[in-house]
């Protein structure tokens, strides 16, 4: 009897504060049918799920950020201008949102990795990091550059004929501004 009262009690208080079940992602898809991938984790630390997806506009892939809501709903967070000239992919990691656009040819495969960081002082999405790496199959030749525009370091890695060699310098203080989602073009 016990155990009756304390799961009714227990399917009481689970019914009473549970939101009801929502398709978000059916949703986002009915706003933006030309979506691709949608990724959900909490970007700006108050709890919530936050929610990233490439749009498709013709030929051109576009960032949309949507900022989820107590109540299961979201409101528009953030857009990035166009990415060109590649096929992208996004994912959420430690709280940030990783942008990567590859580009491949027979003679070289590479692809940039860029890292947007929400900064709530400035309301934003800014980009704290990047980096790109390139192979050559033909000369077996690997690259990565390796940029932190916070501490303004950057790592250049290159493996040739299996050796590696690295480099590290820093970038000057007007090359160390944080772009905006809104005004990052690839």
């Amino acid at each position: 009897m016990r155990y009756l009262i304390i799961a009714l009690l227990f399917g009481f208080v689970q019914s009473a504060f549970a939101l009801p079940p929502i398709n978000v992602v059916e949703r986002i898809k009915a706003m933006y049918p030309n979506s691709g991938r949608i990724v959900q984790g909490d970007l700006n630390n108050d709890g919530i799920d936050d929610f990233v997806l490439l749009n498709k506009d013709g030929l051109n892939d576009a960032v949309v950020v949507l900022k989820g809501k107590s109540d299961g709903s979201y409101e528009s967070f953030a857009r990035s201008s166009e990415i060109e000239y590649g096929t992208a992919d996004i994912e959420i990691k430690r709280k940030s949102i990783f942008i990567t656009v590859f580009h491949n040819s027979l003679a070289l495969t590479f692809n940039e990795v860029y890292q947007f960081k929400y900064v709530t002082q400035s309301a934003g999405f800014f980009l704290i990091g990047q980096e790109e790496n390139s192979y050559a199959p033909e000369d077996e030749i690997k690259r990565t550059i390796s940029t932190n525009y916070l501490t303004g370091m950057v790592i250049e890695r290159e493996t040739f004929n299996g050796k590696s060699s690295e480099v590290k310098h820093k970038l000057a203080p007007n090359e160390r501004h944080l772009l905006k989602l809104e005004a990052f073009v690839r």
